[in-house]
């Protein structure tokens, strides 16, 4: 295997090598793909890369005498306009498309794809590049300004440069091409993210906290989400929208698949009746909806209009380098780009992860270009920019093209806000390259490789840089001049370079040392508390929380005016239960201080706060069994004895479950399929029992009781499953018309959604109840024939083989019967 994965490279025992590089190039083929394409070796053309090289104002950061410095400078930038990337014809798209329509008939045509093979990683995009050939007379492959094995040239499929074989950093290009095979793996694809049909996307708490945001911006940003989360509260069929409903044919697999969230219970009781919403059940969902949704915005996780868009660079001038016509000049406009999401002309805000601070911010305008439109293959994920003489890369953090994707959005708050400072703060600009070092190619080399390359500073550099915009933004709003924030925000600049520092490590060395880099910052900057804790603003408060950062309760000892830790407990009892009678011991939670500063994040935190819910309408809950069930249709016996051995076996099985929850061994991943497991069987074990209706009526009327709280949710997830229908037998009585949201044209909605426009209508359940009629009609044939079976068993015992054919005889008669009935 490492034979092959070497792709024909001899690499002898000990001999000096790039072995961080070439480590992670042998590991390309380890990706897990979700197809493949078929590139042959004469399909290939390799051009020569581009450098564009100008000079920009910028935040240079430079490794010196053992440590970084940055500073303002004026300096020649240089960018590789095509780094990562490749133009791919049409017709392998196309090919790949009816690949997945094997498995799903409505898969769409890609605009990139993002390839690997044996040394080999590029996101294509979709190109016409046999229509580029004819649009400029190229007929033949000597017209070809580049390197291939094609003879005619209808075979060129595939433009790229040797930024995406990496082969060609220890060998040469018909040496990688005798050694490949024709198939390369398809690692992902552009997609549109998960909210309102990808037509929004999340803001994060970084790109909120580099925007120098007053309170009413922020309270007028949040105030769309905030109403949304209260329509959530207030109508069930707005929570349905919100959790995704969408009504589909029910059918046997449709009620006896398994159950794989919360999400998919609610469902199932909302689209049966509303008056579900009743319930103690459907509220605890609720709030829990609302905490979950809550907790989302206060880390900085705002919908706004936009996507995620993977960046495609200078392609025009690709096609053009391939046929020897590139000047070095770019066809697009300095400051724009072209997205198809957006409308032509519309100003733009772009942010990349990870995102550090203000010079990462890109603002830039949607114009769109004739020639893209032509030879490219567009769609909304994919945004074209150019970044020839322009600082573009650095901006976005140090991207490339090999699939990076940036958050795309036109809302005008985030844009007014952004453009405020846009000239103030210059881009962080990286010139520390993480060495190439040459190694020996032995075992004990590998090993030292992976100690230094294994521990990974990015989500310290991140929250360190938020803390030190914090600062900035207080230290502006309380009269500091932006020159004298100059030094702070260069140190800022500085975090921006190692986060891409601790990116590239995994195969390039860092000459810089990051965790004293840190350190260093952290010193210069610290503030502590009375009692010595560390203070950070305060929407780090919530971030902590939610990350388990604030564990643990703090008690303090005061001794003549000073401060110094006694212990550290689980719980605020056991605290409490510590400081009683001693005035001198304090509690505090967690090892942090939290202090409000003057920063978008923090005034996210306190209009979050400040907006008033409406009250829940209903106050008085019903039991859940008597808002769905009409007790006086339901027919059969309690059995009181199967009833409580139901109820025992959920006991032990919830039992089991915690324990595999609360054990240490097993990550999380393994934990949930041994939950699973248990949970499958013994929803088994329950559906293979005759269950009365007047059985399953007292199981559920046990949801309400107290004595059987600690089993409410997991009893009602698998009554819900058992796989004979007794569930929905009950409630079928109770089905009604139920209300749920459709988009319609914007002034003619009856409810307004961020701003997308919807009319609220009441579908009379008549298709979903036809449909359930015939699944119990099923179920109920099923049981008979089961019981007919059961009873020819019975009634063969002893005969064994030699009577079968009687058993077919009689299991014939049972079928007559029931047809006659």
């Amino acid at each position: 295997m490492i034979k092959w994965s070497m792709c024909g490279l001899k690499i002898a025992e000990n001999q000096e090598i790039d072995l961080a590089a070439l480590e992670a190039y042998i590991s390309l083929t380890l990706s897990s793909i979700i197809g493949t394409v078929e590139i042959k070796p004469e399909n290939i053309l390799l051009i020569d890369d581009y450098k564009s090289k100008f000079i920009d104002h910028v935040i240079a950061t430079r490794f010196e005498n053992g440590q970084l410095t940055s500073k303002p400078e004026d300096l020649e930038i240089s960018n590789n306009i095509w780094d990562g990337q490749s133009l791919m014809d049409r017709s392998l798209f196309l090919e790949f498309q009816e690949q997945q329509r094997k498995d799903n008939p409505v898969a769409k045509e890609h605009g990139m794809l993002l390839l690997r093979g044996r040394f080999f990683k590029s996101c294509c995009f979709n190109a016409n590049i046999q229509q580029w050939f004819v649009d400029n007379g190229i007929t033949d492959v000597g017209q070809l300004c580049g390197k291939t094995q094609a003879k005619r040239i209808e075979d060129i499929k595939l433009i790229t440069t040797a930024s995406s074989i990496k082969f060609l950093k220890f060998g040469k290009f018909d040496e990688w091409l005798d050694e490949i095979e024709s198939i390369f793996g398809v690692v992902k694809h552009e997609k549109p993210t998960h909210f309102f049909d990808g037509r929004m996307v999340q803001t994060h708490y970084q790109l909120l906290n580099t925007l120098q945001m007053t309170y009413d911006e922020v309270e007028k940003l949040v105030k769309p989400s905030l109403d949304y989360a209260n329509m959530i509260k207030n109508d069930p069929a707005v929570l349905k929208h919100y959790i995704g409903y969408q009504y589909c044919t029910p059918d046997e697999t449709y009620y006896n698949r398994a159950i794989t969230s919360k999400n998919d219970i609610i469902t199932k009781m909302l689209e049966t009746t509303d008056c579900f919403s009743q319930t103690k059940l459907y509220r605890d969902f609720a709030k829990a909806i609302l905490d979950s949704f809550k907790k989302n915005l206060r880390c900085g996780h705002i919908l706004v209009y936009g996507n995620y868009s993977v960046l495609c660079g200078n392609p025009i001038e690709m096609l053009m380098q391939s046929i020897g016509q590139f000047s070095g000049n770019p066809i697009m406009e300095p400051n724009t780009v072209h997205s198809t999401y957006f409308a032509d002309g519309e100003e733009l805000l772009g942010s990349r992860s990870p995102h550090i601070t203000m010079g990462n911010v890109l603002v830039t305008k949607n114009a769109q270009h004739e020639e893209i439109t032509r030879y490219l293959n567009p769609t909304p994920e994919i945004v074209y920019i150019n970044s020839i003489n322009e600082n573009i890369l650095e901006r976005l953090s140090g991207a490339d093209f090999d699939s990076d994707t940036i958050m795309l959005t036109n809302n005008e708050i985030m844009l007014q806000t952004a453009k405020r400072n846009y000239k103030h703060f210059p881009v962080p600009t990286k010139l520390v390259e993480a060495t190439s070092l040459k190694r020996l190619y032995t075992n004990s080399d590998k090993a030292d490789l992976d100690i230094k390359t294994s521990v990974n500073k990015i989500g310290e550099i991140i929250n360190l840089s938020q803390e030190l915009n914090s600062i900035l933004w207080d230290r502006l709003y309380k009269g500091a001049s932006i020159e004298s924030v100059m030094g702070l925000y260069c140190d800022i600049a500085q975090l921006d370079v190692m986060s891409n520092l601790e990116i590239d490590s995994a195969k390039r060395e860092n000459p810089a040392d990051n965790t004293l880099e840190l350190k260093k910052l952290k010193e210069k900057y610290g503030m502590r508390d009375e009692k010595g804790r560390h203070i950070r603003p305060l929407f780090f408060q919530y971030i902590d929380d939610y990350k388990g950062y604030r564990d643990g309760y703090y008690i303090y000892i005061e001794e003549d005016g000073e401060y110094r830790k006694h212990d550290i407990v689980g719980t605020l009892k056991e605290a409490n239960e510590i400081i009683a009678d001693r005035e001198n011991l304090s509690i505090e939670k967690g090892r942090m201080s939290y202090i409000e500063h003057k920063t978008a994040m923090d005034y996210l935190e306190k209009a979050i706060s400040r907006y008033q819910m409406s009250r829940w309408k209903s106050k008085d809950l019903l039991d859940f069994a008597d808002v769905l069930i009409d007790s006086r249709t339901i027919s059969g016996q309690l059995r009181s004895k199967q009833a409580r051995d139901i109820v025992v076996m959920i006991q032990e099985a919830k039992r089991k479950i915690d324990g595999i929850w609360k054990s240490d061994q097993g990550n999380n991943a393994e934990k949930r399929n041994a939950a699973d497991e248990i949970e499958s069987k013994l929803i088994a074990q329950i559906s293979k029992l005759s269950l009365e209706q007047k059985t399953m009526y007292h199981l559920l009327k046990l949801l309400d009781k107290k004595d059987y709280t600690n089993i409410r949710k997991f009893l009602f997830m698998v009554l819900f499953q058992v796989h004979n229908g007794a569930f929905y037998k009950l409630i079928r009585k109770r089905m009604e018309p139920v209300y749920w949201l459709s988009e319609t044209a914007k002034g003619n909605e009856t409810i307004r959604i961020y701003d997308f426009a919807y009319v609220k209508s009441l579908d009379d359940n008549s298709e979903f109840c036809g449909n359930l009629d015939s699944f119990l009609k099923s179920t109920i044939e099923k049981s008979y024939i089961i019981e007919g079976m059961r009873a020819c068993q019975k009634e063969a015992t002893g005969r064994k083989f030699a009577k079968a054919k009687e058993s077919k005889n009689i299991r014939k008669q049972v079928l007559v019967d029931l047809h006659l009935r």
